[in-house]
């Protein structure tokens, strides 16, 4: 008897399913079933962003720095008076302002060690603050070469918090840290106007 039960409703089962199913199937001739319909789904495609405009030097302060043969005690005014380290760069930079625009020029060919740190400054889109470099540029690029694994913190070569910021023919490699150049939005929103340009990042985080 119990077996003549299950069998039962196993056919009922059958049953039920056919005739919910009769009215969907192709040979209808029509799709009797409430479907929601698809919706439409839509997308741009990205185009590509217009060239950063030219930066127009008028009224900066520009800044020299030798990794060599530079001194943190030298104004930093004149090429042959460079500053030397990226720490001195660092507090440098924190005084920048729209009102006071700075560029900071890294002699190509020279070694820098430790962190660059772009933070805590402000600039605007027609005067942002600018890294470049200067001297032959048979001489290669700046090579910024971190703290190597003088820290135990996670870290990167260049860290970037500030709008209106252009970093230019840097070489930076350092397999200790975490990141190369980092552009980090701390406060909420997005940052604007960071160029980063003909820079060659290789060999970092890899121990």
């Amino acid at each position: 008897m119990k077996k003549l039960s299950v069998r039962g409703l196993a056919l009922f089962a059958a049953m039920a399913a056919l005739f919910a199913f009769a009215g969907c199937g192709p040979t209808t001739g029509e799709d009797s079933c409430d479907r929601p319909e698809r919706p439409e789904i839509t997308y741009t495609v990205p185009t590509a962003s217009e060239p950063p405009a030219e930066i127009d030097y008028t009224g900066y302060t520009t800044y020299y720095f030798d990794g060599e043969g530079g001194n943190d005690s030298n104004s930093g005014l004149k090429e042959l008076a460079p500053k030397r380290t990226l720490s001195a760069l660092t507090q440098l930079a924190r005084e920048a302002s729209e009102e006071n625009p700075m560029r900071f020029l890294l002699r190509r060919g020279s070694e820098f060690s430790g962190l660059l740190q772009l933070t805590d400054y402000s600039a605007s889109e027609e005067k942002p603050l600018v890294i470049g470099a200067y001297g032959d540029e048979e001489d290669g690029m700046p090579v910024l070469t971190g703290a190597g694994n003088d820290t135990d913190t996670a870290y990167a070569v260049i860290l970037v918090t500030q709008s209106n910021t252009r970093i230019y023919d840097l070489e930076i490699t350092d397999p200790y840290a975490y990141q190369g150049i980092y552009v980090n939005t701390v406060r909420a929103g997005a940052l604007e106007n960071v160029v980063i340009e003909n820079c060659f990042v290789h060999d970092v985080n890899f121990f």
